[in-house]
């Protein structure tokens, strides 16, 4: 059985130091706790082997994450790992998989500071994203009907014969011909505004990457602290499953509730995919019910399970990381971002857009396209392109509708298809 190390932190690291090279200390068990003095984290091993005064060598590792209702949140186990007391950070060379309910990360090594909370799992990495099992049949279509909000499919539609005009439709027709400027301006403006947010909270995480990669010191491991990894846990998608891949390694962060995917990072979902160099996922704080302990579905008092939800753009992405991260609520891709549909409205053919700046506000079921010559191409012949540098295009979805920056853009439609309508 584990035993906690008695004292707090400077107590314990005071007898680690008394204790001389090539000690052993079994089933030790070290929590971390927040401000608050809530769980947040346990880490335990069987066998911890004093290495020198700077490392220590640990066997059967597992660490334990919990949310503030107590429950288990994630998990991760190592067979071997190294623990570098200059650095203040776990260190292994195996294959590493994070698990929680909904989400699994797998890299190909892991630096993890477990006093506060961040790790970088090395790529290249995978991550499958669970969605909650649920009824295809009632399934709603979740999102990403752009087809129809870029209003390219206005030109499927029958024209009929031009009756004579009646007062009624004149009057809808100069109604239709008004300017909404003002309009489109002050959306325009407030899409703006959201972008520089997104830009500026990715700028944010992309230097807490930077600082904690130098922390970390992260040049490949010395020969003589590899050992054989452990068995790595295998895994397929399922049909409904959200899988992002990167070259370049997994960085997270549980204060800020951030994760950072970075180089040629590719994502696999069963509405669209999307391909970029750098991608953060942003997770919103759990509101106090969301934090509440929830009853067991097979408890022994008989209460019937909750129901299911359905899904929504946010059960796409999942949530957890094996830390307390909350609700995914923001995606904001960066580096020649290429977005393809999957799935379009019915009639409707799927569409591609690209930018250097794509943010999906998850909640909102708000898209953004921004950076460089953004465009949006519908086959056969239909797209919406940017004529000068930096415009933003912002899709909304449900609401059917986008909104473009002031500037000069270009529109290409098939006229050959409006001629087969008319006839």
């Amino acid at each position: 059985m584990a035993q906690e190390m008695p004292g707090n932190e400077k107590d314990r690291e005071r007898i680690f130091d008394l204790l001389p090279d090539g000690s052993q200390l079994k089933n030790v068990m070290r929590p971390r706790y927040d401000e608050n003095r809530n769980l947040v984290g346990v880490l335990k091993s069987k066998i911890i082997r004093f290495v020198n005064s700077e490392e220590y060598a640990a066997e059967a590792v597992s660490i334990e994450f919990f949310n503030k209702d107590k429950g288990q949140s994630g998990r991760i186990d190592l067979a071997k790992a190294i623990f570098r007391k200059k650095l203040g950070m776990l260190v292994a060379t195996e294959v590493v998989d994070i698990k929680s309910d909904k989400l699994t990360a797998r890299g190909t090594a892991l630096h993890y500071s477990f006093q506060d909370g961040e790790g970088f799992l090395s790529g290249p990495v995978t991550t499958i994203i669970q969605t909650p099992t649920e009824t295809t049949m009632n399934s709603p279509s979740p999102s990403l009907r752009a087809t129809a909000v870029l209003g390219l499919s206005l030109l499927a539609q029958s024209l009929p014969a031009a009756p004579v005009i009646t007062a009624e439709e004149k009057a809808a027709v100069r109604a239709d011909a008004a300017s909404r400027a003002a309009a489109a301006g002050a959306a325009a403006a407030t899409t703006r505004t959201l972008l520089d947010k997104d830009i500026a909270d990715s700028a944010k995480a992309k230097q807490a990457v930077t600082r904690f990669l130098v922390q970390a010191d992260l040049p490949a491991p010395a020969a003589e602290e590899e050992f054989a990894p452990a068995v790595p846990l295998e895994f397929t998608p399922g049909p409904d499953s959200t899988k992002l891949t990167s070259d370049g390694g997994l960085y997270f962060e549980s204060k800020e509730r951030v994760l950072v995917y970075l180089k040629n990072v590719k994502v696999t979902n069963p509405e669209f995919d999307l391909e970029c160099q750098e991608l953060k996922l942003f997770f919103a704080e759990k509101k106090e019910e969301d934090k509440k302990a929830k009853p067991d579905p097979e408890s022994k008092d008989g209460q019937p399970a909750e129901p299911k939800k359905e899904k929504s753009a946010k059960d796409l992405f999942g949530s957890g990381m094996g830390v307390d991260f909350g609700e995914p609520e923001r995606i904001v891709a960066t580096g020649a971002v290429l977005f393809t549909q999957k799935k379009a409205a019915k009639g409707q053919q799927p569409i591609k857009a690209s930018g250097a700046i794509f943010s999906y506000n998850l909640t909102d079921d708000q898209i953004v396209i921004s950076g460089g010559y953004p465009w949006v191409f519908q086959p056969p012949s239909n797209a919406l392109r940017a004529k000068e540098a930096n415009l933003s295009l912002r899709i909304s979805p449900k609401a059917g509708t986008f909104v473009v920056d002031k500037g000069q853009w270009e529109t290409l439609f098939n006229s050959e298809q409006l001629n087969k309508k008319d006839k």
